[in-house]
């Protein structure tokens, strides 16, 4: 996944939800998103030998939701603020592949717009993670 803030002519009557951490905004194609989850810091089950990207896993739905930060993908993003009671978890749907059921966690979502009302905002790209990501890396 990477991060761009240009658009295409195909996209501009494409649906945006928008996204913060700290300050920052970012928006994912609607088309993207399979569903939002409300996620408590204590649900997450923390894997701590993988990228820092990977924040941990949790159970949804009787399945498991990998939560990736959105800081991974966009390093200018703050990062996110465990003391607020409940995060937001945008989790991908079948149109991203691999990527299906994956969690990006979010502070908030502040709003769905069109692309033409996008201001600043990154737009998440979707493209293939490197495989060393979900493999766990080796304690030194």
């Amino acid at each position: 996944m990477t991060i761009t803030n240009s658009l295409s002519t195909s996209t501009i009557s494409q649906r945006y939800l928008v996204g913060l951490v700290g300050k920052e905004r970012f928006a994912f194609p609607e088309s993207w998103i399979s569903d939002i989850v409300t996620v408590n810091h204590s649900q997450i089950l923390s894997l701590p030998f993988y990228s820092p990207g990977m924040i941990g896993m949790m159970s949804y739905q009787g399945r498991i939701l990998p939560l990736l930060s959105a800081r991974a993908f966009c390093p200018n993003l703050p990062p996110l603020n465990w003391n607020k009671r409940n995060l937001m978890a945008v989790r991908l749907g079948q149109s991203l592949g691999d990527l299906v059921g994956v969690g990006v966690i979010v502070e908030r979502i502040i709003q769905s717009v069109i692309a033409t009302q996008l201001n600043t905002e990154n737009i998440l790209q979707p493209s293939q993670l490197p495989d060393s990501f979900w493999l766990p890396h080796t304690a030194i």
